[in-house]
């Protein structure tokens, strides 16, 4: 439901106050076993605007007012068990979308809005349990489906970030073994190709122009798997080539990573500069 009074009104108060957002991603895998530590994060870190994948919980059962009354606005497509997104603002979410139009996947996967101008998409993208499930088809399928939504639905002028878990390594010094079973869906050639025709659409991998060589993980394996480095990078600011010059900085927030019975992937950050 569009909003165009409150979307404008928040955009106002905004301009007069601040001149940057932080937007930040995480897949917290569970809202309901991470709550506090999301919130603990929320107070310590600050972010504007915040996309949550593997939520894993039905809308009505969402958290919604622990997260409102540390003043953010709440919007949430979820499932029970499995998937499930949501996007936490301090401003208000204009034109708000669940799922994506032209798709034959079912499940809480995607969910955005417009914020202060931007597109946010917050993306949950499939997996494959193995290289030979006809998982991996319908992964790829997924990809097919978003890559053409955005065809149609954007142009070059359009403020566009989109972000999440893509459940893709793009490159092979960005997964601590490609040959290992444990990252072979992740390292696939056709699941790279659906990443490489996403950003051939003109969008920007903007951490990876940040730290152009570095081992950017975002995953780690449970258990000793970020002591020893067992890690993937699956998570990802995708961004229009209208807001590239405007992110002044990206970082993984390993240190969250490291608290105890945390998610198995690090929030990641990002900072748009306003003025």
């Amino acid at each position: 439901m569009s909003q165009p009074n409150l979307f404008n009104n928040s955009i106002q108060k905004y301009e007069n106050n601040y001149d940057r957002i932080k937007i930040a991603s995480w897949n917290v895998n569970s809202i309901r076993t991470r709550k506090e530590q999301v919130k603990e994060w929320l107070k310590r870190e600050s972010p504007d605007i915040v996309c949550l994948q593997e939520t894993k919980i039905l809308d009505e059962h969402f958290p919604k007012q622990d997260f409102k009354d540390l003043g953010y606005n709440v919007i949430t497509y979820g499932e029970t068990r499995y998937n499930g997104v949501a996007i936490l603002s301090k401003l208000e979410i204009d034109q708000v979308s669940r799922g994506f139009e032209g798709s034959s996947d079912s499940s809480a996967r995607v969910i955005s809005g417009r914020i202060f101008g931007m597109w946010i998409y917050n993306v949950y993208a499939p997996n494959a349990k193995s290289i030979m499930d006809k998982s991996l088809v319908k992964k790829i399928e997924w990809y097919q489906q978003f890559i053409s939504y955005i065809k149609r639905s954007h142009n070059n002028h359009d403020q566009i970030i989109i972000c999440g878990d893509f459940n893709v390594v793009s490159q092979d010094y960005e997964v601590f073994d490609s040959k290992h079973w444990l990252c072979s869906t992740m390292v696939d050639m056709k699941s790279r190709k659906c990443l490489s025709d996403l950003l051939d659409t003109g969008l920007v991998d903007i951490m990876r122009t940040h730290f152009p060589s570095n081992s950017l993980y975002t995953w780690w394996d449970h258990g000793d798997g970020l002591k020893v480095g067992r890690g993937m990078r699956l998570d990802y600011f995708l961004v229009s080539p209208k807001l590239v010059s405007k992110i002044n900085s990206s970082k993984v927030d390993c240190l969250t990573r490291e608290k105890e019975k945390s998610s198995d992937h690090a929030p990641i950050i990002c900072e748009i500069q306003l003025k």
